[in-house]
């Protein structure tokens, strides 16, 4: 087995780890700032997923299932590397017809021949190694003129898209304390995304236009982050005010 199928084995391991200790959408969602974001998601999925193929990459427990079903969309399939958190995800949409789940990530996805009109993938990229390769494959899965929907922390107080000093060859238990999700891990994932950087990168790789971006407002700064942005003389940068945007790509070529 390579480094690069070890380490995969291993992030695979992290998401299962995280299920077994907590139900991640609902640890995430009692925050007010991912409530927010939440709040956005659902408004541009009820404005525009009515009688379109839906796919939700990194769905978790599924809990965007319930707007999808709402906005009229014609089949919703959430994927997720965790087994645990897709069973709790089946066991809340038991009876819905429209919605399916299935544990696996893009080696599956690439095994089921389908494609999509919509694909959501919120807080799943600073978890991935290779973010930009794994858009690009996502996104092959993507009809012409179907949107892809994202989100991710906004981290990086410099320019540029910044990765997590960590040991692969660490255990799976010490790498969830590290870049583990939903709370676990210090660092929250393995990358930390400057946004801007973040959307040229996606329009270069893939060719998709960069149709909408939504900030979700803090309205306050807690004592680290204002030391952090006093250092930093960027006290008054938007951008950092705003850590948590939603973003609203289409593939028009």
């Amino acid at each position: 087995m390579g480094k690069e199928d070890s380490l995969d084995l291993k992030l695979r391991e992290v998401r299962e780890l995280e299920a077994l200790h907590t139900d991640h959408q609902k640890m995430m969602y009692g925050r007010n700032s991912a409530q927010k974001r939440k709040i956005r998601l659902q408004k541009i999925i009820l404005e525009r997923c009515q009688g379109l193929d839906v796919l939700d990459m990194g769905c978790a427990e599924g809990d965007y299932g319930h707007f999808f079903l709402e906005a009229g969309a014609k089949s919703v399939l959430g994927m997720d590397l965790s087994p645990t958190k897709i069973e709790r995800a089946k066991h809340r949409f038991a009876g819905k017809s429209r919605c399916e789940f299935l544990a696996g990530g893009l080696e599956e996805m690439a095994q089921l021949n389908r494609k999509f009109d919509f694909i959501l993938c919120t807080e799943v990229l600073q978890h991935i190694p290779n973010y930009l390769e794994f858009v690009n494959k996502l996104c092959d899965h993507l009809n012409l003129g179907g949107y892809f929907l994202y989100t991710v922390p906004y981290f990086s107080i410099s320019g540029d898209n910044r990765r997590t000093n960590f040991n692969a060859d660490e255990s799976s238990e010490n790498l969830l304390k590290i870049i583990g999700g939903a709370g676990l891990g210090r660092t929250a994932g393995i990358w930390k995304f400057n946004i801007h950087t973040l959307n040229r990168e996606i329009i270069q790789s893939t060719g998709m236009t960069l149709e909408q971006t939504i900030n979700v407002k803090r309205h306050f700064l807690n004592a680290v982050s204002l030391i952090i942005l006093l250092l930093s003389r960027k006290l008054f940068s938007t951008d950092l005010i705003n850590p948590y945007p939603v973003i609203l790509f289409k593939k028009t070529t």
